[in-house]
C-alpha cells in the first residue's frame, strides 16, 4: 500500500494491487490557487462568504412596497471536489528499482474510488447504494437543496466496479465527468462512512471546470461537524 499526502488536509492512498502505479498530476481542488477568497472550513473549500440576509427599508401602514427577490450563487458547504490525471505503469524491476522491462497500462473508463477508509479490502462485495441511508450518515437527515438524493440520481444502467455489475447511482459533473456511488454491504443493511465508495471513472483528458485537461472529476460529501478524511484507490485491469 502506498500512501500519497494531496494536501495538508485531505489524505489519499493509491491501491496497486500488486502493481506499480504512477499517479499523475492529480489535483485537488483544496488549495487551489486559483479559487477566490478561499478560506478551509472543517477540510473543504469555500470560495464565497456564507449565505447573508438582504437589508430591507422600514415597513409603515398605508405603502404598498414592490420588493423583487433574484436567485444568488451560495457556495455549498456538503461538498468537496477533486480533479486530476492519472497513467500506471506495469514493471519488471530488480530490488534496487532498476527496470528490466515495462508496459503502459490503459486506465481509460476504469474508476478511482474515494473512501473513508485507510484499508479497504471488500472489492469482491459491491452492491448499489442506499442514498437515504447517506443523507442520514452524512448530514443528519437535514432537508437541503444539496442533498446527497439531490445530487447522486438513480442508476441509468449496469457498470462494472472491480468484478461487479452494479446499477449505480451516478452524477455528471457541469463538464460531463461521470461520478457513482456505491457500498460494500447490501443495500438493506446498516452502513458506515468507511464502507461507502465514490467512484469517477477515468476518461481521455477532456475539459475540466478550470478549462483544462483531466482525466476525472469526482464530488465527495463532507461531514460538517466532524474530520473528514478520503483515500483515494486506483482500479488497474
Amino acid at each position: 500500500m502506498k500512501t500519497v499526502n494531496f494536501n495538508t488536509v485531505l489524505s489519499a492512498a493509491i491501491l496497486v494491487l500488486a502493481l506499480l502505479f504512477i499517479a499523475g498530476t492529480a489535483s485537488a481542488a483544496i488549495g487551489d490557487n486559483d479559487l477566490d477568497r478561499s478560506l478551509i472550513i472543517n477540510g473543504t473549500n469555500e470560495t464565497q462568504p456564507l449565505r447573508e440576509g438582504q437589508n430591507s427599508s422600514q415597513s409603515a401602514g398605508g405603502y404598498i412596497t414592490q420588493i423583487d427577490l433574484y436567485q444568488q450563487t451560495n457556495q455549498t458547504q456538503n461538498w468537496q471536489g477533486y480533479f486530476g490525471n492519472v497513467s500506471g505503469i506495469i514493471t519488471l524491476s530488480g530490488s534496487n528499482g532498476t527496470e528490466m522491462y515495462n508496459w503502459t497500462v490503459n486506465v481509460t473508463n476504469r474508476s478511482i474510488y474515494a473512501i473513508d477508509n485507510s484499508t479497504f479490502t471488500a472489492w469482491d462485495t459491491l452492491y448499489e447504494a442506499n442514498i437515504s441511508n447517506l443523507d442520514q450518515i452524512w448530514f443528519g437527515g437535514e432537508v437541503m437543496p444539496d442533498t446527497i438524493k439531490n445530487t447522486y440520481k438513480a442508476g441509468d444502467g449496469n457498470r462494472t466496479f472491480v468484478d461487479t455489475s452494479i446499477n449505480a447511482s451516478h452524477v455528471h459533473t457541469t463538464n460531463g465527468f461521470l461520478d457513482h456511488v456505491i457500498q460494500s454491504v447490501n443495500t438493506s443493511a446498516t452502513v458506515t462512512k468507511g464502507e461507502v465508495l465514490w467512484a469517477a471513472v477515468v476518461v481521455a483528458p477532456k475539459l475540466n471546470y478550470k478549462g483544462t485537461l483531466s482525466n476525472y472529476e469526482l464530488l465527495v460529501p463532507v461531514n460538517r461537524t466532524s474530520p473528514n478524511v478520503y483515500y483515494f484507490y486506483m482500479e488497474l485491469p
